[in-house]
């Protein structure tokens, strides 16, 4: 079972919980060129395999071209970790799971999180993305 959360950010996440204690958290980030596509694109039986794990499964949107630019789009991302960190990872371990510009968003991420001393992911679960 998900649940939606409103993020400060505009932005949603949708939330799934394991049946037991969370002993870590997964943040998805969906691909389609930064064009299109959602966070509901997420197989079950990916997200399956993370919940029987014991992982918390976040998974995310952000802002799409044209409407919006790459580095709008980046900056919203950045945003809604530093929300999601406050309110539910916290003190629990995290990894990113991205595919395509997810991929590439999750390699961007966690080089910010490098340039800025923060606490970095335990994994990176990359798809097919670019990277840099």
């Amino acid at each position: 079972m998900s649940e939606t959360m409103t993020l400060n950010t505009g932005g949603t996440v949708t939330i799934a919980r394991p049946e037991t204690t969370a002993k870590g958290v997964v943040i998805y980030i969906h691909g389609g060129g930064f064009v299109y596509g959602s966070k509901s694109d997420l197989p079950q039986s990916l997200q399956n395999v993370f919940l029987e794990k014991g992982y918390k499964v976040l998974a995310i949107d952000y802002l799409l071209t044209p409407n919006s630019s790459l580095a709008d789009s980046l900056v919203q991302m950045q945003r809604t970790l530093e929300e999601l960190q406050e309110s539910e990872i916290k003190e629990l371990p995290f990894s990113f799971c991205g595919r395509s510009a997810g991929g590439f968003a999750i390699v961007y991420l966690t080089k910010q999180l490098i340039k800025q001393n923060k606490p970095l992911p335990d994994q990176l679960i990359h798809f097919y993305g670019y990277s840099h």
